[in-house]
């Protein structure tokens, strides 16, 4: 723990102020595109995540891929793919 909070304190006295003049120097309007950009990426990420891993849990419990979304998980994204990807997780009982 005392590592964290010593690698903390040097992030931030050290490596912060130069981050932060180099962020600023980022003209608006560009910076105003890359986050909008970085946000839709990170929601469309996020949704993909969640419904390959629900797919996974219901593949579990043997229910069948039954519109077009569950099929294309099913193909893009079976277990063994979800195995290597997500190597801790667990699955737990309702």
């Amino acid at each position: 723990m005392m590592f964290w909070g010593l690698g903390g304190i040097i992030l931030l006295k050290l490596v912060y102020p130069y981050l932060s003049k180099w962020i600023e120097k980022i003209p608006y309007q560009f910076g105003k595109k890359v986050t909008t950009f970085l946000l839709v990426f990170i929601l469309f990420d996020s949704v993909i995540t969640f419904s390959a891993e629900f797919r996974q849990s219901q593949r579990d419990r043997g229910i069948p891929a039954t519109n077009l979304v569950a099929q294309l998980l099913d193909y893009y994204f079976p277990n063994d793919v979800l195995d290597k990807i997500f190597q801790n997780v667990k699955a737990v009982n309702d």
